[in-house]
């Protein structure tokens, strides 16, 4: 399991998002939460698997958003 946050800058546009991710080996399960925005929605996050690979993806509204990710690992 992981936990996501997740800072969106586009000029003084800004969101910002927390997301708890975790799998059973063939479908990864993520919730968003605590969203926050100064002037509307700057993106959404998913998640897929491939294989035993995990990805989260933040997809932008638009291709000047600045996005910076942090994340934390649980280990089993």
């Amino acid at each position: 399991s992981a936990k996501y946050i997740v800072q969106v800058t586009n000029g003084t546009n800004f969101q910002t998002q927390e997301a708890l991710v975790v799998h059973n080996g063939t479908t990864p399960q993520m919730v968003t939460y605590g969203t926050v925005q100064t002037n509307g929605n700057l993106g959404v996050m998913s998640a897929s698997i491939s294989g035993s690979t995990v990805s989260v993806q933040f997809t932008a509204a638009n291709a000047s958003n600045t996005v910076r990710i942090w994340r934390e690992y649980l280990q089993l």
